[in-house]
C-alpha cells in the first residue's frame, strides 16, 4: 500500500500519465494445481523435507460424513482448510507466475517498466507491480486513453496465460483501473475514459488496494472522510456501552480505543497528511473523548458575584484521559513502527525503502545526495520520514542514534539497525503529554531597561561558556590525538571501512541469532586494517617496517590491540572525499605510532599539527557573541 501511494505521489509529480491496475484472481486460494506447487516448492524447500511436503499436499483426503454413507474425497488443487502452511505454499506458487508475468511484460518495452536505483543495495528495483497474498496491483505508462486500454489489454492477456498454467484465472468483470493524466490534454482524455470505460474491467476515480484508498488525484481528504464514517459506525455499535456509569472507566476506554480510534486512524499513516487534516481527526478524537469524560470534560467556577461560569478543559486534558497524545504525534510512532519493521530485515524489503528514498529513472537529483543526506528535491513521503526520523532527537533513549547517523539516512537501516529497532517510540506520545500539562509560561514584553539587558547578559554568558568549552575540547584533541587527513582513492578509506563494516556486520548476526558476539572493539579492527596498510607501503623505511610488523606479530587477539590502542577512528570531513583519521596509543607505544603514522604519511595522507579550526556553528556563534558585545557597548 506504501509502494503504490509513494510512486503514485512521485509520477504525478513529474507528469507522467499512468494507470493503476487493480487485478482480482477467482478462488485464488483453492484453485492452484497440485502439479504447479510442487514445481515451485521443490526449488525452495530442503532435499528432507521435500517428500514430505508431496504426500502432505499431494495426498490428501477430505472425510464427508453423508446421510447415505461416507464420502472420501482428494483433492487435486489447493490445500485443505486450516492448513498452517497454506499460505506459504500458495504465496511460493503465486509469485513464480507473477515473476514470469513480469518478465515477459518487461519484453513489451519501458511502459510495462517504472525502475528506481536503490540506495540500499546499489541494484535496480522494479515498483511496477505489487503484491500482497493474491491482491496484486500493477502501473502502467500510457500517453492517452487509446494506448491505455491497449496496454492494459496486453498485460490481461499476459496474466491470464500465466494463470492458465495453474489452473488458475480472473475475475476481469471486477477489475478497476485508475487512470491518471497529465499535460496538455489530460482533462479530454480524462473526461473521455470516464464517458467510455476500459474494455478491460471499469475505470474508476478511487480504489481499495489493501483497505485503503487509492485516488486519481492523491488526495488524503476523502479516505479520512471514509474512516470518519466508519468509526461513526463502531461508535453507534456500541452506543449502549458509553454512559452506563456501572461500567470503570478504564475499560470504556480500552473499548473506545481498540474498536473506534483504532478503526479511525486504520491506514492513515500510509498518507502524507496536511494541518488541516491533522486537526480534523483531532477534532473526531476529541468530540467523542469529552463523551466519555462523563461530564468531566468541563471546569464549573463560580464568580464574587455568585454567577456560575462553565469552562471546556483544553485538547490535551482530554487526551491525557484517553491515554494518548495528538494525531500528529500518534501517527508519527506508528511510521517510526513501520521504519522498524523494515529495519530489521530490510533485505525482505527492498521495494519499499527504494520506493520511498530510491532514485527513480525520472529523477534530475537522488533523494540519497552522494553524503548520505537526504536532497532538499526528495518526494513528500522520504520527507516526512525523514521527520519522524529526527523527532527521535528528544529522546534521551535515542537521541545518540541520530547524532551517529549524522545527517544520513541508510544507517537506520544498516549499521545502526539493530540498535534503532528497539527504541521504543511511543515515548514520543509520554513526551507530548508531558510537555502538554506544563503550567503556561506568562509572557511579558521586555522594556528597553533593566529585562532586556539582563537577557541580553544571559546570553552572552551561555555563548561564551559554549565557545570556551569547545575550545578546550578542541585543545584536548590536538595534545591526545594524532590527526590525519584522508582523500579518495586512498587504501586506508577502503580498507578500514571493509573492515569495520564486518565486524558490525556480524555483531549484528550474533544479536539477531542471540549468539556470541565478535571479540574485542571496533577501533581494534580498524587498527589492524590501518597497520595493514601501512606496512604494505614501498616507500616506508625498513625500521618502521620492523616496527609494524613485530606489533602485529604480537598481538595475538582484538583485546591485546585494545589495551595498546585507545583511540583508531575514521570519520567523514566537511569536504567531500574527504576524511579525517585519528589515532591514540598508549605512552608506552609512542614508538609504534610514529611508524604507524609514517605509513599513513607514504599512502599520501596529510597530518594536521596544533588545534582544528572552528566549526561552523562555533563561527556563527562567535559572529553573535560580538554583534551581542556591540549592543551592550552602546
Amino acid at each position: 500500500m506504501v509502494v503504490q501511494h509513494v510512486v503514485s505521489e512521485r509520477l504525478r509529480t513529474a507528469g507522467f500519465s499512468f494507470v493503476t491496475s487493480f487485478h482480482d484472481i477467482a478462488n485464488a486460494f483453492p484453485s492452484m494445481q497440485h502439479n504447479h506447487i510442487q514445481t515451485a516448492t521443490d526449488a525452495v524447500v530442503k532435499d528432507a523435507d521435500r517428500n514430505l511436503l508431496r504426500q502432505r499436499i499431494g495426498e490428501t483426503a477430505m472425510v464427508v460424513e453423508a446421510s447415505d454413507g461416507r464420502v472420501v474425497v482428494s483433492p487435486k488443487c489447493g490445500t485443505l482448510q486450516g492448513d498452517s502452511i497454506a499460505g506459504d505454499v500458495f504465496t511460493e506458487g503465486y509469485h513464480s507466475i507473477l515473476d514470469a508475468w513480469n518478465a515477459r511484460l518487461h519484453g513489451l518495452g519501458p511502459p510495462f517498466r517504472i525502475t528506481a536505483f536503490s540506495p540500499f543495495d546499489l541494484s535496480d528495483q522494479d515498483l511496477a507491480v505489487t503484491a500482497y497474498a493474491d491482491d496484486v496491483c500493477r502501473k502502467i505508462l500510457v500517453s492517452s486513453p487509446q494506448t491505455a486500454s491497449v496496454r492494459v489489454q496486453q498485460s490481461n492477456a499476459i496474466l491470464d496465460e500465466e494463470l492458465a498454467k495453474a489452473t488458475m484465472a480472473q475475475n476481469v468483470d471486477k477489475q478497476q483501473h485508475i487512470a491518471v493524466f497529465k499535460g496538455t490534454n489530460s482533462r479530454r482524455y480524462t473526461k473521455y475514459i470516464t464517458q467510455h470505460g476500459m474494455q478491460d474491467g471499469t475505470a474508476v476515480f478511487q480504489a481499495r488496494y489493501l483497505g485503503g484508498l487509492q485516488r486519481f488525484d492523491g488526495q488524503c481528504g476523502p479516505e479520512i472522510e471514509v474512516r470518519a464514517k466508519a468509526a461513526y459506525v463502531s461508535w453507534c455499535t456500541f452506543k449502549g456501552l458509553w454512559h452506563r456509569r456501572e461500567l470503570p472507566r478504564r475499560g470504556l476506554r480500552s473499548v473506545f480505543l481498540g474498536m473506534v480510534y483504532e478503526v479511525l486512524l486504520a491506514g492513515v499513516d500510509a498518507l502524507v497528511l496536511g494541518r488541516r487534516h491533522y486537526d480534523k481527526l483531532d477534532r473526531i478524537v476529541t468530540a467523542y473523548g469529552r463523551r466519555l469524560m462523563r461530564g468531566t470534560a468541563c471546569e464549573k467556577t463560580e464568580d464574587e458575584h455568585g454567577q456560575i461560569h462553565y469552562r471546556s478543559v483544553p485538547n490535551s486534558a482530554v487526551f491525557r484521559y484517553l491515554g494518548i497524545a495528538s494525531s500528529r504525534v500518534e501517527l508519527r510512532i506508528r511510521r517510526l513502527k513501520f521504519l522498524q519493521r523494515l529495519a530489521r530485515d530490510p533485505c525482505k524489503h527492498h521495494q519499499v525503502i527504494t520506493a520511498i528514498f530510491g532514485t527513480m529513472f525520472f529523477d534530475a537529483e537522488p533523494n540519497i545526495q552522494s553524503d548520505g543526506g537526504l536532497s532538499t528535491y526528495a518526494n513528500s513521503y522520504a520527507k516526512t520520514y525523514w521527520e519522524d526520523i529526527q523527532a527521535l532527537q528528544s529522546l534521551d533513549s535515542a537521541y545518540w542514534l541520530v547524532d551517529m547517523a549524522n545527517g544520513e539516512v541508510l544507517p537506520f537501516f544498516s549499521e545502526l539497525a539493530e540498535e534503532f529497532v528497539h527504541v521504543d517510540v511511543s515515548e514520543l506520545r509520554a513526551q507530548a503529554n508531558d510537555n502538554d500539562n506544563q503550567p503556561p509560561t506568562k509572557m511579558r514584553a521586555l522594556s528597553t531597561g533593566e529585562d532586556a539587558e539582563t537577557v541580553r547578559k544571559a546570553l552572552l554568558l551561555v555563548s561564551k561558556m559554549t565557545l570556551r568549552q569547545e575550545l578546550e575540547i578542541r585543545e584536548l584533541q590536538s595534545a591526545v590525538f594524532k590527526t590525519f587527513v584522508v582523500r579518495e582513492p586512498n587504501p586506508i578509506i577502503s580498507t578500514v571501512k571493509a573492515e569495520v563494516g564486518s565486524y558490525l556486520e556480524k555483531a549484528k548476526m550474533a544479536r539477531s541469532s542471540g549468539g556470541s558476539l565478535p571479540e574485542g572493539e571496533v577501533h581494534a579492527y580498524a587498527w589492524a586494517a590501518l597497520t595493514q596498510v601501512a606496512v604494505q607501503q614501498e616507500t616506508l623505511d625498513g625500521t618502521s617496517k620492523a616496527v609494524i610488523d613485530s606489533h602485529r606479530a604480537a598481538m595475538a587477539s582484538p583485546d591485546m590491540i585494545a589495551d595498546v590502542v585507545y583511540i583508531a577512528k575514521l570519520k567523514k570531513a566537511f569536504n567531500k572525499g574527504e576524511f579525517k583519521l585519528f589515532l591514540a596509543v598508549s605512552p608506552a607505544h609512542h614508538g609504534l605510532l610514529e611508524a604507524v603514522s609514517a605509513g599513513v604519511l607514504a599512502t599520501g595522507a596529510v597530518e594536521k599539527k596544533g588545534q582544528a579550526p572552528a566549526s561552523g556553528m562555533s563561527r556563527e556563534l562567535q559572529a553573535l557573541v560580538d554583534k551581542l558585545t556591540e549592543i551592550a557597548s552602546k
